[in-house]
């Protein structure tokens, strides 16, 4: 399995292939990465589908980042606390930007835990090899 950190962001004709060919199979395993940094719009988008204040979701559910005072994520919990026991989220249609974008979020590493999306980085190095 190819593990690639990238200094800047991956190549455009790369991410473009990763994101067009990665399926999600909903096996949870993003869901078990920390931490996950969510915006003040997240916070708020989530405490209304939760029928909450966004205070009061702010209280329960995140931290502020180490040495980042103006940025928060969910608590350190593994799984995330949104996840059931199926693997899927209780909170989908008003998940944080960050779990929309995974696993490509920002363009800038291909995660280790993202099976399905190393199993095509493995599938282009093999191309490039022939």
């Amino acid at each position: 399995m190819i593990r690639k950190q990238f200094d800047g962001k991956i190549p455009k004709d790369i991410y473009k292939r990763l994101r067009d060919e990665h399926k999600c199979v909903g096996c949870g395993k993003c869901c078990n990465c920390s931490p996950i940094v969510i915006s003040p719009k997240d916070i708020k988008v989530m405490a209304f589908a939760l029928n909450m204040s966004p205070k009061a979701f702010k209280e329960q559910y995140t931290e502020v980042y180490p040495g980042k005072p103006g940025i928060s994520h969910f608590k350190k919990e593994k799984p995330c606390a949104f996840l059931d026991e199926n693997n899927r989220c209780k909170i989908y249609n008003a998940r944080p930007d960050i779990c929309r974008s995974y696993p490509l979020s920002g363009g800038r590493r291909i995660p280790i835990e993202c099976e399905t999306l190393n199993a095509i980085v493995d599938k282009m190095v093999v191309e490039v090899k022939k």
